[in-house]
């Protein structure tokens, strides 16, 4: 405390109350910071696959709504899903990894890769019936992929 100047008519600070207040800094941070560098596990890797389901499932709903969106919404929200997957496959590559989920892992990242894939597929072909027909087909092949991994109920 004596870094700054006195501030005239300033009460000092209770120790008490900034050991408490650090004290509730660790105890809220610590857990974000561990979980950040452990290693992925079953827990991490079954919301992966929850979290890619989820966007197929979505993915396949912009498709079939199609007619009822504009080319550059619909060219936006395949880029921004395929971008979001991507980015989560990115990630789960670049972590260090329990070797018990190596071969969810490898599926997982082969999955994401050909979703990512398709759905810079299908924002070109927003103007397309046969590509997006066929794209949906694709996006239907994903989804039971992931089914058969167990990513679904």
């Amino acid at each position: 405390m004596s870094f700054l100047p006195p501030i005239p008519n300033a009460e000092r600070v209770d120790r008490r109350i900034l050991v408490a207040f650090f004290a509730l800094l660790v105890l809220l941070v610590a857990p974000g910071v561990w979980s950040g560098f452990s290693p992925a596990g079953a827990d991490t890797m079954r919301d992966a696959f929850s979290s890619l389901q989820s966007t197929v499932a979505q993915a396949i709903l912009v498709v079939e709504e199609r007619d009822r969106e504009t080319e550059a919404y619909f060219t936006s929200e395949m880029e921004d899903l395929g971008a979001s997957v991507d980015e989560a496959r990115t990630r789960l590559l670049g972590g260090s990894y329990d070797p018990s989920v190596a071969a969810d892992r490898r599926a997982f990242v082969e999955t994401a890769r050909r979703f990512s894939d398709l759905a810079e597929q299908l924002a070109l072909a927003a103007d397309d019936p046969a590509r997006l027909r066929t794209g949906r087909a694709s996006l239907e092949q994903i989804k039971g992929t992931l089914e058969q991994l167990g990513a679904g109920g």
